[in-house]
C-alpha cells in the first residue's frame, strides 16, 4: 500500500490540486495548514508519486525531521534531502545550490 491510499478525503483533494500544481511546471510548493491535519502525508505521498526526482524537506526541529524520515523510510521514498530552517539560514549560496 502506497502513502496515497491512506489519505484522509481533504488531504487527498490536497494532494491532487498540489499534483496538478506540479505537473503544470511549478515547483516549489507550501502546504500552509493546521498542525496534526495531515500534511507529512501529503507531503509522503507526493514524494512517493516523484521518488525518482530530487526532494527537500525542510522542518523547523530534528525530532520532526527525524519522524518524516523514518516514515520515508517505511515507504522507501528516496532521493531526499531532509534540514532545518535554522540550518537553511547558515548555508551559503554554494552549499544550497549543491
Amino acid at each position: 500500500m502506497g502513502v496515497v491510499e491512506i489519505l484522509k478525503p481533504h488531504n487527498l483533494e490536497a494532494y491532487q490540486e498540489i499534483n496538478n500544481l506540479l505537473e503544470s511546471g511549478i515547483k516549489k510548493i507550501a502546504i500552509p495548514r493546521a498542525t496534526g491535519s495531515g500534511k507529512t502525508y501529503i507531503m509522503g505521498a507526493l514524494a512517493e508519486k516523484y521518488n525518482s526526482d530530487k526532494k527537500l524537506v525542510l522542518e523547523p526541529t530534528r525530532p520532526l525531521l527525524k519522524s518524516i524520515k523514518e516514515d520515508f523510510d517505511e515507504f522507501s521514498i528516496t532521493n531526499t534531502d531532509f534540514i532545518t530552517y535554522q540550518k537553511l539560514i547558515r548555508m551559503s549560496d554554494e552549499d544550497i545550490a549543491a
